[in-house]
This record gives C-alpha cells, structure tokens and sequence, in this order.
C-alpha cells in the first residue's frame, strides 16, 4: 500500500484481507514494529536508500567543490567492512554451487527453446 501510513486503516486492512499486506514506507511513516503489530507482512522502503546515496553523493561533491573540504566523507564504511558485508552472500554461493548438479550453458538453453 504506497503512501498509505495511518495505522488505523492499516489494521483495518490487514485484518479483512486474506491475503498478506505489504506497505511502502518512508519519512514519517510508523515505525516497522508498529506495522508489524498492525498485521503488515512486509515494508518496503523502495528506492529510499538509492536516494539517499545520492543525496549523500550531491552533498559531499557541492561540499569538495565550494569549500574543497572532504569532511562528508569521513562517515564513509572502509573497503574492508563493505566487502565483510558481501562475504555472507559470496559463502551462500559458493554452497550452492557445490551442493548443485552443473547446468547447461545460457547458450544451450537458448537453443533448447528456439528448435
């Protein structure tokens, strides 16, 4: 449910759907434990984090541009800490190509399906 953030016809919904709620979620929305408490099965944020990253990306370069200070980036995570974020997926991977039978090739699949 985009834009809608009022707890009360939140719960309304949740409770006469049969089906799983879902809300998109931002600035002044509740809190994901109050939706959850509302019978919300999912909150999406959509594209608010690669908005932020952008704004954050604006501010440091109008900052380095008109002061030549680089002190926006001194929040930024290390290479090493942001890598350590991705490891969990990159063992995921690995397990499962270990655990699973080869596949054909893209190439044959798409042969497969044009003959």
């Amino acid at each position: 449910m985009p834009g809608l953030t009022d707890l009360q016809p939140i719960t309304e919904l949740t409770e006469a759907s049969p089906l799983p709620v879902n809300v998109m979620a931002g600035p002044g929305a509740p809190l994901v434990a109050e939706l959850a408490s509302a019978g919300v099965r999912r909150v999406s944020i959509g594209t608010a984090i690669t908005q932020a990253a952008y704004t954050l990306a604006k501010r440091t370069a109008t900052k380095l541009l008109t002061t030549g200070s680089y002190a926006e980036l001194e929040v930024a995570l290390d290479f090493s800490t942001i890598n350590s974020l991705f490891a969990p997926l990159i063992d995921r991977r690995s397990r499962l190509q270990r655990t699973q039978p080869p596949t054909a090739s893209p190439q044959a699949n798409l042969h497969a399906v044009t003959e």
